[in-house]
């Protein structure tokens, strides 16, 4: 994401609600997420993807990002929670294989402590 981050993230917040009047408020949802995460503002967007989450349950996307959003954390167990979720919901999504992946590693560097 390039520019003005806080901006952004004030246009996403704005767009869902504004989509949410069309009906197509999960890809607003996912944008301000996949913003959150990407300016370090992981609680925010764990918060944002449970509340997609409750109200989409098959969003698989909403299910992932909510992993990083773990994962970023710190929170290893929830993390791969959420990106078990999202595979179980879709089984080609990418990026929720490749959180499951980094969370295998890190999960064994924690337990050999």
């Amino acid at each position: 994401m390039l520019g003005d981050t806080t901006a952004a993230i004030a246009s996403y917040r704005e767009e869902t609600t504004l989509a949410e009047s069309e009906g197509d408020w999960s890809l607003a949802e996912q944008r301000l997420i996949l913003a959150l995460l990407e300016t370090g503002q992981y609680r925010t967007a764990v918060d944002e993807a449970r509340q997609t989450i409750v109200r989409l349950p098959s969003d698989a996307v909403a299910h992932a990002l909510l992993g990083f959003a773990h994962l970023r954390l710190g929170d290893l167990d929830a993390a791969k929670a959420a990106f078990t979720a999202a595979l179980a919901i879709d089984p080609t999504n990418a990026p929720a294989r490749a959180g499951l992946l980094e969370v295998g590693p890190q999960n064994a560097a924690v337990r050999a402590r």
